[in-house]
């Protein structure tokens, strides 16, 4: 009877509070609601929350206007420097011409009926060099566009401002669940200066990687015990897509699902838990069956996203000096010079090429293992801490000056996120999920792009920690609970 008096007083408190105040309940092992469960052994769902949720924690249009001018004015900037030479010498050069490089060559592969083949731009054959979800949208829309690559790129860096967008709203939601949407906005504006190179000057893959990122992060940090069967296969489903979109996507689905399942088992038990594990292996497997086994026919391995990633190991290893692409590196890369990597590609086919450069990274870090270990410290300072673009003149720039102090601010503000869980349930699964979503570019080979897609956890990661710096100056969005 206790235990049910205790459900009955937490349902009542958890009803009288805003949507979005469930960031002030208390963590999930000290709640009323868990802990009466847990002790009675009761396999009773946890009360539902209010839908009359309060306007304060809504987006308004206030909030929308704020982030849409911060997108337009970034928005503006870019296409300014990209048809005029005003802003030289301030940003970096343009990059949004290439589609690329790689998936555009493939994408026009695909357009011309030769599937996914010749990634360099010569007829070399079947290709997994990249991930199937970017090519094919690229090879739509040059379809839609009749082949004019100028309205393609537009149509890209439309889909960027988009997925901006989308992360600021976010953001300034998030924020405003804490009372401080003001901060939310500011957060929002000092990460695209940080990643606007990549999220304004490039049509490649951010406008995909960035959404997806930030929906994976979101659903698993908002997840709540006793989904029904449809809800988790509709969970896999998305994690299928977001797999086959790119590794870092398929990280952070990956990140969602171990804190679902860990839920899933606190509360309702691990067999369950279990079932629902293999239920997810299963969808996922069926969703990327049909690419890996077209890779096992077509190319003789199983691949289940792309083959490349033992080529970028050798690359970060055996060539420059600090373990980080840079220009160099690139100029010598089979798709920019007909040097000695073109030519084995041609010669040896991708499966032999990769066997071949592979073998040559592993070697050398048998070697060397010292020196491995080395590169991936280069690579984790570049990754937080000092800012590396493939061309060190480009820190000079005043846009590399001002990205040089802004990496190990945002940086700070992920590591200091576990300390604020008393204000927000979902901050310490935020710094978990980024730091192993970076992990595999640490390990393997790494360049600025690779942390644009997220931009939009490391602005949700800067408002959970001023919050709690500086939470005793803010407006609390409602009493805490107790």
């Amino acid at each position: 009877m206790a235990s049910l008096q205790a459900v009955r007083e937490a349902s009542a408190i958890e009803s009288s509070l805003p949507v979005g105040s469930e960031a002030w309940l208390p963590p999930a092992n000290t709640s009323p609601v868990y802990s009466a469960t847990t002790q009675c052994g009761s396999h009773e769902q946890p009360p539902r929350r209010n839908m009359n949720a309060s306007p304060t924690n809504r987006l308004t249009l206030g909030d929308l206007t704020v982030v849409l001018a911060v997108v337009l004015l970034c928005y503006g900037l870019a296409e300014l420097k990209r048809r005029t030479s005003f802003l030289d010498g301030v940003l970096r050069g343009d990059g949004s011409q290439a589609l690329g490089y790689e998936t555009r060559n493939v994408a026009e592969a695909l357009r011309s009926g030769r599937g996914f083949s010749d990634p360099f731009g010569i007829a070399t054959g079947a290709t997994a060099w990249k991930a199937p979800a970017v090519p094919s949208v690229f090879a739509g829309l040059m379809w839609l566009f009749s082949d004019d690559r100028a309205a393609v790129v537009e149509a890209v860096l439309l889909l960027h401002a988009l997925a901006v967008f989308s992360t600021g709203a976010m953001v300034v939601w998030l924020a405003r669940c804490h009372g401080v949407a003001w901060l939310g906005s500011g957060v929002f504006a000092c990460a695209c200066v940080l990643d606007f190179h990549y999220l304004f000057q490039h049509a490649y893959d951010t406008w995909l990687f960035l959404p997806l990122v930030n929906v994976a992060w979101l659903l698993g940090a908002c997840w709540r015990p006793g989904a029904s069967l449809g809800k988790w296969v509709g969970w896999a489903l998305f994690g299928g897509v977001t797999t086959l979109a790119g590794p870092i996507c398929g990280v952070a689905w990956l990140c969602s699902t171990a804190r679902a399942l860990w839920i899933e088992g606190q509360h309702f038990g691990w067999p369950l838990a279990g079932r629902r594990a293999c239920l997810l292996f299963f969808v996922v497997l069926l969703c990327m069956m049909p690419w890996t086994i077209r890779n096992r026919l077509v190319l003789g391995s199983w691949i289940p996203t792309k083959s490349n990633l033992m080529y970028e190991l050798w690359q970060s290893q055996c060539l420059g000096e600090d373990g980080l692409i840079d220009i160099g590196m690139q100029l010598q890369h089979p798709y920019s010079a007909r040097g000695e990597q073109r030519q084995d590609y041609v010669q040896l086919g991708e499966m032999g090429f990769v066997a071949k450069y592979g073998q040559l990274a592993k070697q050398a870090i048998a070697d060397q293992p010292l020196e491995f270990l080395r590169r991936v410290g280069h690579r984790l300072a570049a990754a937080t801490l000092v800012y590396r673009p493939n061309r060190l003149s480009i820190r000079n720039l005043p846009y590399g000056m001002i990205v040089s102090v802004l990496l190990p601010v945002f940086t700070l503000a992920v590591a200091l996120c576990p300390l604020t869980q008393v204000l927000d349930q979902r901050a310490r699964f935020l710094t978990i999920t980024y730091g192993l979503a970076l992990l595999p570019y640490v390990l393997v080979s790494y360049y600025d792009r690779y942390s644009a897609p997220l931009m939009g956890l490391k602005a949700v990661a800067m408002v959970f920690a001023v919050r709690w710096l500086f939470g005793a100056s803010t407006k609390e969005p409602a009493e805490r609970p107790g």
